[in-house]
């Protein structure tokens, strides 16, 4: 990972945080989600979050991490002087920077006008693999590695990266160990059971919630003011994501409102 640290700051100790929770389905479970602290020779502290499912609010949450992180540095009587830099990193399997292409994203604290870093103790990387996969290329070094483990890789291609990478080839033998496991496999079934149900019910819920903002939209921009009953009830009324599809196909065809008012009736009988 291209964290500008020198290659004397090697790993010193990496810590487990929240272990119950994590024992209990199965921590290398890769559609899960897996919090680590890192400690380096030189005392960098990494806080390293996967989060392979919908999470929301992560930037906020980035904060809260660091925040609590940072002020709870377990040295007793501790000098402003000596307290230790945080670094956050992220690992996403959904977009959090939509418009940007890029797959790694780093953020400091720094001067608007002149860009200046305040200093090194606020460190976030996001690293979001669905854009990552997209790249369609061998990994070009360790951090591109890992993200294609992550990004649920398999048969020759992940053998070659094993080869590679003797971490990745650990945690692949664990995996395994984990797998045959049968009271874990078990967990770990209905853990993919209910990430799948999740994530296709805010597919559809995001899905339902863009063809009522188009519905709206065209109704408003139509019909003005006089819409706005019709636009109440497309969003309160209880549409499936079909009927709502169907009314949005063709409630461009309302030349009325009239028209208009007549087909979201009928949907609201279907």
């Amino acid at each position: 990972m291209k964290l500008n640290r020198s290659s004397d700051d090697l790993i010193k100790l990496v810590t487990l945080e929240d272990k119950n929770e994590i024992e209990f389905d199965g921590h290398l479970d890769r559609v899960n989600r897996l919090n680590f602290t890192v400690t380096s020779q030189k005392g960098q502290i990494y806080l390293v979050q996967v989060q392979l499912g919908d999470f929301f609010l992560t930037d906020r949450r980035s904060l809260y991490y660091w925040t609590h992180m940072y002020y709870n540095q377990p040295e007793p009587g501790l000098y402003f002087s000596e307290l230790r830099p945080f670094v956050i990193i992220h690992i996403l399997e959904d977009d959090c920077f939509e418009e940007d292409k890029r797959y790694h994203h780093v953020f400091h604290i720094r001067d608007d006008e002149t860009q200046q870093k305040l200093n090194d103790d606020l460190e976030l990387h996001y690293l979001e693999l669905s854009k990552f996969k997209q790249c369609k290329r061998d990994p070009e070094n360790a951090l591109e590695e890992w993200l294609m483990y992550f990004n649920n890789t398999k048969g020759e291609t992940l053998e070659k990266i094993a080869t590679r990478n003797p971490s990745i080839r650990k945690v692949i033998a664990l995996e395994e160990k984990f797998k045959a496991d049968a009271k874990k496999r078990y967990h770990y079934d209905m853990r993919e059971k209910w990430n799948l149900d999740l994530r296709s019910n805010l597919k559809a819920a995001r899905e339902e919630g863009a063809a009522r903002a188009v519905i709206c939209l065209y109704l408003n921009t139509r019909f003005g003011k006089d819409s706005e009953i019709l636009q109440e009830i497309v969003n309160k009324y209880d549409f499936n994501l079909k009927t709502l599809t169907t009314l949005r196909d063709n409630i461009f065809r309302s030349n009325t409102l009239d028209e208009a008012k007549a087909l979201i009736q009928k949907c609201t009988v279907l």
